[in-house]
């Protein structure tokens, strides 16, 4: 089995990788911990102090997402130890990179995370595009806001 793990980079990315290591896998399973890094909207300003700015925050970015990915990996590799964990930063638009990866690596399985809202708890815009259009079973993780999580333990 395949299994895309698309994570951002907040503090909830800590909930989806919790709930994929809560759950029984085949043996052999493959995972791919995918992260999206998003082109800054101010990337069009065109001073040359600016980019030069643009580009550290990128960097740091990168740099960021990659540490994360790598603590998730050995989080995985530890706790499900017959699996395979793979890691993939891609820039660009969300949407468009998660169902590219989904498609090339040939995927059964997408997991990520979605917030519901209430009364109706309605799915974020990327999560509900996601399982519209994904080439495969899509899993959503619904997050608790971490705010409530730590009024109700204090």
């Amino acid at each position: 089995m395949k299994v895309i793990i698309a994570l951002d980079q907040s503090e909830y990315a800590d909930q989806v990788v919790e709930a994929v290591l809560k759950r029984q896998w085949p043996q052999d399973t493959a995972f791919k911990l995918l992260t999206v890094i998003e082109p800054s909207p101010w990337a069009h300003l065109g001073s040359d102090n600016w980019q030069s700015v643009l580009k550290q925050i990128s960097d740091n970015r990168q740099q960021l997402a990659s540490e994360k990915l790598g603590t998730y990996r050995a989080k995985l590799s530890e706790q499900i130890p017959d699996c395979s964990v793979h890691t993939e930063i891609r820039n660009g638009n969300a949407r468009s990179e998660i169902l590219a990866v989904t498609t090339e690596w040939m995927a059964d399985k997408l997991v990520l995370g979605a917030h519901g809202h209430s009364p109706n708890r309605l799915l974020g815009r990327l999560p509900q595009s996601l399982a519209q259009h994904a080439p495969c079973t899509v899993e959503l993780i619904r997050l608790k806001c971490l705010m409530d999580a730590g009024a109700r333990a204090g």
